[in-house]
């Protein structure tokens, strides 16, 4: 099991707010703009690539001797940590960089631990 983190184009919560299910319909992209100054950023914040698919990019970084892995996509970035005796402050920094990176008016973050949306 992870702590995980999403980050998602802001229709997406619009379309959630408005009764939909996460699963019922076709994700929005995020705007290249957004998307690109995204994963400058990232690599900025300490996370190296790890491997990359026509699909999805992923990277990787170590807080406190526990892996932080990001995936982006096209319509979601994940943030996870996986629930380790040292992960609390991966998932401390985790949350953080996720809000921080997410500081975009198009993106929005979910913690999926809480069901909480952070705008």
């Amino acid at each position: 099991m992870s702590y995980v983190i999403s980050i998602y184009h802001a229709d997406i919560k619009k379309k959630i707010d408005g009764g939909l299910a996460i699963e019922d319909f076709e994700h929005s992209r995020f705007e290249e703009e957004d998307l690109a100054r995204f994963l400058i950023r990232l690599i900025k914040y300490g996370y190296r690539p790890e491997s990359e698919h026509t699909s999805m990019k992923a990277y990787v970084k170590e807080v406190d001797a526990c892996p932080i892995q990001v995936h982006v996509f096209d319509t979601q970035i994940s943030f996870s940590v996986p629930y380790w005796p040292n992960s609390k402050e991966a998932i401390f920094a985790a949350l953080q960089d996720a809000s921080e990176l997410s500081d975009s008016n198009t993106m929005v973050m979910h913690d999926a631990q809480n069901n909480e949306w952070i705008l």
